[in-house]
């Protein structure tokens, strides 16, 4: 059996909070990805699509002082990137026309962030064998 690499994606990975997004950059950086663009805002994460092209999107959900990544998970799968969520919560906060996004709960494990990960890229034929 041949074991899939993440070598060939580009990542961006949006997180607000400082621990949980140094575990996350961590683990991610262990799974070998091409590249990982960490940001904290959702600014910068708008900014980050702007400026270049993603593979796969890594979004915490809630951001703090009411904002959310929503919007911009919407506007990434129009695109046709990838996206996943990480949130505190367990996903009912989600509306329906996100629920089929996969979702990991925080505090984010390795082995549960990579399986979330490959079911999320395997879908969109995104991994190399």
């Amino acid at each position: 059996m041949l074991v899939p690499t993440f070598s060939s994606l580009d990542i961006l990975y949006l997180e607000d909070e400082l621990l949980v997004a140094l575990d996350g950059e961590d683990i991610l950086s262990d799974l070998g990805f091409r590249q990982v663009i960490s940001v904290s805002t959702l600014e910068d994460a708008e900014g980050a699509v702007a400026d270049q092209s993603f593979d796969l999107a890594i979004l915490d959900v809630n951001l703090g002082q009411g904002k959310t990544s929503l919007n911009l998970a919407r506007h990434l799968q129009r695109r046709g990137v990838s996206t996943l969520f990480v949130t505190g919560y367990n996903g009912s906060e989600l509306p329906e026309d996100l629920r089929h996004i996969e979702i990991v709960e925080k505090p984010i494990s390795h082995d549960r962030l990579k399986r979330a990960i490959e079911a999320t890229v395997i879908n969109t034929e995104l991994l190399d064998s």
